[in-house]
């Protein structure tokens, strides 16, 4: 884990998609007067995002910064809060804005044109091209390929793998891009990334793969497929550790297979061991944790 001045040196300007991964609401996350997440009231609340660190003021319980907002909120000491900013920060990054032009209070218009826009995963194109360089033989359809989508880092519009991300409650609330270059992931900080969301992601997922009374999650979308392959069972990617604390299982689920990272860290086998203690007591399902005997992830294993 890196240090805190670390994550909050990385973390600075990138608040307000942090906030959302960690499932504060945007209506939160606004630079003018409303009711506070915290307190309650009606207007007494604003996100300024003072200085590009999260900031916020609240005439009832006091102005704070992003790890601030995130302790009081959860109830989480800083090591904790730390930790958790660490791995969003290490995910797909989350865009705050769908373009300076564009209104970000209308993340659904964005998320439909994006995807009118794609086209199903063709033998040859660029994204099949990806995914078998990353050793995988099966495309789901859900995936899709855009030409030209616009990446914020490059200012360029770029080949990109397009995968829907869905609710708990079964809606399509954003979409996860991988930016691509040359047959491989694209060479900036974040090709990864989702748009901005219509509602928290917390307990969303990228639904590869049709399920029974069986279903499986991981992290990575590319994760998730060699977990598909190597096991056979249908496997979502719930994006990052944090998706994976969070998610909720379709109703007719009743076992759940967690195929977690083997991370150095232990944040992956955290998450994991974490999730499965609270699904088997709170949603009485089966689940079980599948860890590879090695560092690293499924995918890795799969090319090992």
């Amino acid at each position: 884990m890196q240090t805190s001045n670390d994550i909050a040196k990385q973390a600075k300007g990138r608040w307000r998609g942090i906030l959302l991964a960690l499932g504060i609401d945007s209506k939160f996350l606004e630079n003018r007067h409303g009711p506070c997440p915290i307190c309650g009231g009606k207007d007494r609340y604003r996100f300024d995002d003072h200085f590009e660190k999260g900031g916020y003021f609240c005439s009832g319980c006091g102005s704070g910064d992003g790890f601030q907002l995130l302790m009081k909120l959860n109830s989480w000491n800083f090591p904790e809060t730390a930790r958790r900013v660490e791995e969003v920060l290490n995910g797909p990054q989350i865009e705050e804005k769908v373009t300076p032009q564009r209104k970000e209070s209308d993340p659904m218009k964005r998320i439909i044109e994006v995807g009118s826009a794609s086209s199903p995963v063709a033998e040859g194109d660029p994204v099949s091209t990806y995914l078998r360089g990353r050793g995988l033989t099966v495309f789901p359809s859900i995936l899709r390929f855009h030409p030209n989508l616009y990446e914020s880092e490059t200012k360029q519009k770029l080949e990109t793998m397009v995968a829907p991300i869905t609710s708990a409650a079964g809606n399509v609330i954003s979409l996860h891009r991988t930016y691509l270059q040359d047959g491989t992931k694209a060479k900036v900080q974040s090709p990864k990334k989702i748009l901005p969301a219509t509602e928290t992601i917390n307990g969303a997922a990228v639904r590869l793969f049709q399920h029974g009374e069986c279903l499986g999650i991981a992290e990575g979308i590319e994760t998730a497929i060699a977990a598909y392959e190597q096991f056979g069972i249908p496997v979502w990617s719930v994006i990052s550790t944090n998706g994976i604390k969070t998610f909720q299982p379709p109703k007719n689920v009743k076992k759940l297979f967690i195929f977690a990272d083997n991370d150095k860290n232990y944040a992956g086998q955290s998450a994991a061991y974490s999730t499965a203690n609270k699904l088997s007591i709170l949603k009485r399902i089966s689940v079980d944790v599948v860890i590879p005997e090695s560092i690293g992830d499924w995918l890795d294993m799969l090319n090992h």
